[in-house]
């Protein structure tokens, strides 16, 4: 009863203001499809080349989806946006703003967000429904910006937006192997929602290395059985109609 009830609370207060902001530890059983025990998700930041080129292949190599925080003002991301236009069924992307730079005003958060969204629209025009969204830095809106939890609420549904749950991975948690390792099964007995957050993988910034995506890859793919494998608006809107 206590976990029905802790599902409840987070589903009614995420959906009041489609914020996320820490990912439910445990749910109750029955609540993700087949039979799953737990639910999983991938995502990576910044648009950085290395995911184009060592992501990709290995989401489609196991068949597990990402989600990609892409900001498409950058001349970084022009530079690849082929890649990202013709990439594989497994890939979806998120709004990480146009720039990932200050937002001065309501005005530059409303263009900067609606930009993304467009470029978003263009790059993979068959992904439809919310957008995923992730703050590239609290610098960037909450400490720089006032607005209140109320307009980031109303701005959000303006731009058909939910936001990410609180970023988890290297270099912050699971620093090595068997620690990821270990958060994976950790996930698993829970029954809740894990997930891996990236930036550069196998270069490029905050890279954990390719040995070590390789070696999640390979631990989400033993407990495949145990695991459902979404992006993060599909276990957000599981979570929303199980409630």
């Amino acid at each position: 009863m206590n976990a029905l009830f802790a599902i409840v609370a987070f589903v009614a207060a995420a959906a009041a203001t489609d914020k996320s902001p820490e990912s439910p530890s445990s749910v109750p059983s029955g609540t993700w499809p087949d039979g799953k025990k737990a639910a999983f998700y991938l995502s990576f930041d910044d648009g950085c080349p290395t995911q184009p080129k060592n992501v990709f292949p290995l989401l489609e190599k196991y068949r597990i989806p990402g989600t990609f925080y892409v900001c498409p003002g950058w001349d970084l991301f022009k530079k690849y946006e082929a890649a990202w236009s013709n990439a594989n069924e497994y890939v979806f992307l998120g709004n990480h703003t146009m720039t990932h730079g200050k937002i001065p005003d309501k005005a530059a958060l409303d263009k900067e967000l609606a930009g993304c969204n467009a470029a978003i629209a263009r790059l993979r025009p068959n992904q439809k429904g919310p957008i995923s969204f992730a703050i590239p830095s609290a610098e960037s809106m909450h400490n720089v910006l006032e607005i209140t939890d109320e307009e980031i609420a109303e701005t959000y549904k303006r731009h058909n937006l939910v936001e990410r749950w609180l970023w988890h991975g290297y270099p912050v948690q699971c620093k090595t192997i068997p620690e990821m390792e270990a958060y994976v099964d950790k996930v698993i007995e829970s029954g809740g929602v894990g997930h891996m957050d990236f930036h550069g993988v196998g270069g490029d910034w905050l890279d954990p290395g390719l040995e070590y995506f390789e070696a999640l890859m390979k631990k989400l793919d033993s407990r495949r059985g145990e695991l459902w494998f979404a992006t993060h608006i599909q276990i957000y809107e599981r979570l929303k109609s199980r409630k």
